[in-house]
């Protein structure tokens, strides 16, 4: 029983890890919030669809500053999980 549901539930947060990995991307490149808006000025505009990307090997002075917050977010929000460290 444990390890089908081991299988299970690292199945669901690799495909939520890919979901992260991509909205970041997103905003990293667009400096968009996922929606597919973009804010400025406080009023919502469609984004333009510029078709740009991340390299494969970007360095941080690639992605912009809002971005690296909300992955400095993830990561803190990651870190204080303590229920499920081995005790």
């Amino acid at each position: 029983f444990y390890p089908s549901m081991f299988v299970l539930v690292a199945d669901i947060l690799d495909s939520f890890g890919e979901l992260v990995f991509e909205r970041l991307s997103m905003k990293a490149v667009n400096g968009d919030d996922g929606s597919g808006k973009k804010k400025k000025g406080g009023k919502d505009e469609q984004k333009e669809s510029k078709g740009r990307t991340l390299r494969d090997n970007f360095t941080p002075v690639d992605v912009n500053l809002e971005a690296s917050e909300t992955c400095q977010n993830w990561f803190y929000k990651i870190a204080c999980i303590r229920e499920l460290s081995p005790r």
